[in-house]
């Protein structure tokens, strides 16, 4: 008999999975070596003044660990032995996890309640692919 429940948390993990969609070309970069010699506020604070169109409700985001999906799933593909998947669909580039920062008279308060974690960092981490309840611990671990 088949188990609803497995089929659910399936498709679950799948709809988990798309999530994380980025495109670094059109975010604006940094390197380690350029917020270790200014600090973390002192590059966002200059990062901002550059913004035109900045205002007091906006948020910085950032984005950590951005990496290429398609080589994660060519890894679970020769470990699990299963054909490519259409590259279109399962590929691009992923965010491993966004921090996002309310700024206020040039002081940043980190929206931890905001924190995103995508599961295909969980996956290139780990080289599994969670159930639902082992990424829900994760993701509370990690925040």
């Amino acid at each position: 008999m088949v188990d609803k429940r497995k089929i659910l948390d399936a498709w679950i993990m799948a709809e988990m999975l798309a999530s994380g969609d980025v495109k670094s070309s059109n975010l604006s970069k940094f390197e380690a070596e350029e917020y270790q010699k200014t600090g973390y506020y002192q590059l966002l604070l200059s990062r901002i003044s550059k913004c035109r169109s900045w205002s007091k409700n906006n948020k910085v985001v950032i984005y950590f660990d951005i990496f290429d999906f398609s080589k994660v799933l060519d890894g679970l593909r020769k470990e699990y032995r299963f054909e490519e998947i259409n590259p279109e669909v399962l590929s691009g580039e992923k965010v491993g996890f966004i921090l996002k920062f309310q700024e206020n008279n040039q002081r940043f308060k980190l929206l931890g309640n905001e924190l995103f974690i995508s599961s295909s960092y969980y996956l290139k981490n780990k080289g599994k692919v969670p159930d639902v309840e082992e990424f829900i611990k994760f993701e509370r671990e990690f925040k």
